[in-house]
């Protein structure tokens, strides 16, 4: 299973079992998969316009968290993940699925790279691990990036999004194949 296919399923098990949204912590087993669900007061789900993406494509993870996490910042969401999947609109227009999440529910901080020690920003797996494992040692309910770095002084530092303690579900084993 690819990794967009892997967002596509959490989401779609956390829609069905009456959460709002949920993606993939990428905690694995060879058929189960972990997950962060969250409830109906903490996230909204919208349908971006393809041309607010500026031509990126659904797997490409690490840019669609970049975009969406920008564009749900402009419109007063402190953070967004994608689900990763397109869709058509009856005028055939392709937009994308973001979920935004609400305020009060997590908080953005500049982590260096060398405490997530992951070296390579588009691995998506490893980055989504880092950084749940970084909330989890730090207090937090959870975490994933947003696949935004940037450098300060000499260290690298990556953004992540962190659950407040209380705020979300975990679930380990999720159903793929």
């Amino acid at each position: 299973m690819q990794d967009y296919e892997k967002f596509i399923a959490t989401n779609d098990f956390a829609v069905f079992n009456g959460f709002s949204a949920g993606l993939p912590n990428f905690q694995t087993t060879i058929h189960t998969i972990g997950a962060i669900l969250l409830n109906q007061s903490q996230a909204e789900l919208h349908e971006l316009p393809a041309s607010v993406l500026t031509g990126s494509y659904y797997s490409d993870i690490p840019q669609m968290f970049r975009i969406m996490n920008d564009y749900a910042d402009t419109q007063g969401f402190p953070a967004a993940f994608p689900t990763c999947r397109p869709k058509y609109t009856v005028d055939g227009n392709i937009v994308y699925e973001s979920v935004f999440i609400k305020p009060g529910v997590t908080v953005w901080r500049d982590v260096p790279r060398d405490e997530l020690n992951v070296y390579h920003i588009e691995d998506v797996p490893n980055m989504m691990r880092a950084a749940n494992r970084y909330a989890h040692q730090n207090g937090f309910a959870a975490g994933f990036p947003t696949f935004h770095q940037a450098i300060h002084g000499n260290v690298v530092m990556c953004g992540v999004i962190l659950f407040l303690p209380n705020t979300i579900v975990t679930k380990t084993d999720i159903p793929v194949s």
